[in-house]
């Protein structure tokens, strides 16, 4: 008689901690969730204005919730958005203008030197300039 072994497939997912969610869907909505009630309660003073206070009131207290849902549960291209957001921050911080200078060509002559980056100058001048 042959024995047959089970291999485990699922072994990359990551584990279901409570009501299906993983625990780091758990944790961003625990926090999300524990924000928006923050909020909520410090905005308590906006009951004075009836319907538009409570109205106003529970817009607020849903933003860091809504944000929470969001990054718990939307990925793009199987990436969090967290991810896509370090992504952002990470672009947004590197230079936009790139300018290619040849160094023989601007090592070998002072001169040269001085007018290419005159040049350039003028040329990052004008492109802030034109929004391009």
């Amino acid at each position: 008689m042959q024995t047959t072994h089970t291999v485990p497939t699922h072994m990359s997912l990551p584990d279901k901690v409570v009501f299906g969610l993983t625990a780091r869907q758990l944790l961003l909505l625990l926090i999300g969730c524990s924000l928006g009630y923050n909020l909520w309660l410090h905005l308590s003073m906006l009951v004075a204005f009836a319907l538009l206070g409570q109205v106003l009131r529970s817009g607020i207290a849903l933003v860091p919730a809504g944000i929470a849902v969001a990054l718990a549960f939307i990925a793009v291209a199987d990436r969090p958005l967290e991810v896509w957001l370090l992504v952002l921050v990470r672009y947004w911080q590197r230079p936009q203008v790139y300018l290619w200078r040849s160094l023989v060509y601007a090592s070998s002559n002072s001169k040269a030197r001085v007018i290419a980056l005159q040049c350039a100058q003028k040329r990052l001048g004008a492109a802030r300039s034109t929004g391009k």
